[in-house]
């Protein structure tokens, strides 16, 4: 995938852009509204996904110009599967390593032009020229069950034909053909519905079994239809930032990356120990600007363990992977951020202070 000319001009020109440049944070109602305070500490967050999305982009561009150390490439390995030819400067073993790539670079530059106040593409909404919505809190989405009955866009229900025995039209009647066994949710400001298998902020069980806490998530909901048969249309994106993202971290865990010491080879830690809650965000903007990051493994030796060991398509799946994307950003941060005199943190296989294996190959 490549970037067109005007994105790119974009990329080049543009420095970062606050919450106001980048998002719709006026969404005309109560529920979900951001606050003053939750405002200024998104502004923070965005601050925190510019420093590692622009890491990312160094990683790349060091490959690109032929002067990626070694480090640098065991970590593309090490998050994404991609395999290198080591034999040939940058070359890639196989073409599932190159397909990936494609999908890394073209990921991390939605990002960044994004971050820096350009539209969304035509892949990641289907109207670029909105900002998508910035929630606070799941107040927006109200949590239906399939057998309520179904509203239109004017909030009203939808009343049957005789021929088909009177009364409303459920939510399972309206849209059920398409969406099974998903939560159901209304959107207050889209007045349409949103199917999903999370429970907005609520915790949630991943694919690993593993309970866990909802940071933020993505809604690309339907627009509320008049009749079954009507054709579906998917409205623009959303982001919605959850009490785990916008309060204070318990735990004494890093709310931004300015929170985080530096580790040590003699005290190593593991990434996600590191884990902040912008970087939380920064995987939610590789579901915000594409259409096909999803969310296939979370727990981090799940990642490197897929990426690395999946050969048949690792690099494909973890490619597609928020969570990789997350990873990979954060390690790379630390990587090329070492304050001076200190050994560069690794984290090739997770843990701070990992030794960096090259195949004899």
């Amino acid at each position: 995938m490549r970037l067109p000319f005007s994105r790119l001009f974009v990329l080049a020109l543009c420095s970062a852009a606050a919450h106001a440049e980048i998002f719709d944070y006026d969404v005309g109602t109560t529920e979900g509204k951001c606050t003053k305070a939750q405002l200024m500490k998104i502004d923070e967050l965005i601050d925190d996904c510019n420093a590692l999305v622009e890491a990312a982009m160094w990683a790349i561009e060091q490959h690109s110009q032929g002067q990626a150390s070694a480090g640098v490439l065991t970590l593309f390995t090490s998050y994404f599967g991609i395999e290198w030819d080591w034999n040939i400067e940058g070359g890639f073993a196989d073409a599932v390593s190159a397909d990936a790539w494609s999908n890394i670079i073209y990921t991390f530059q939605e990002i960044q032009v994004f971050l820096q106040g350009a539209d969304l593409s035509p892949y990641a909404s289907s109207d670029p020229s909105q900002k998508p919505y910035i929630f606070c809190g799941e107040g927006n989405y109200e949590r239906w069950d399939w057998y309520d009955e179904a509203l239109d866009q004017d909030m009203e229900p939808i009343p049957k034909a005789r021929l088909y025995g009177g009364g409303y039209y459920t939510v399972k009647e309206m849209y059920g053909a398409e969406f099974t066994e998903q939560n159901v949710f209304y959107s207050l400001k889209d007045k349409g519905y949103l199917f999903s298998n999370g429970d907005g902020c609520q915790p949630y069980v991943n694919s690993e079994g593993v309970t866990s806490v909802s940071v933020a998530f993505t809604s690309r909901p339907v627009k509320a239809r008049t009749n079954p048969s009507e054709p579906q249309t998917v409205l623009p994106p959303s982001l919605t930032l959850c009490p785990a993202t916008l309060d204070a971290p318990s735990n004494n865990e890093p709310a931004l990356l300015s929170d985080i010491t530096y580790p040590t080879p003699e005290a190593p830690v593991a990434l996600d120990s590191m884990v902040t809650q912008s970087a939380s965000m920064f995987h939610e903007l590789a579901h915000l600007t594409t259409d096909y990051v999803v969310d296939y493994w979370y727990p981090l030796n799940v990642v490197i363990a897929n990426a690395v060991y999946s050969s048949d398509q690792g690099g494909t799946l973890a490619s597609r992977n928020a969570e990789s994307y997350m990873y990979f950003a954060l390690a790379v941060w630390f990587y090329k951020n070492a304050p001076s005199g200190t050994t560069p943190a690794t984290f090739y296989r997770g843990m701070s202070n990992d030794p960096i294996r090259i195949p004899d190959n």
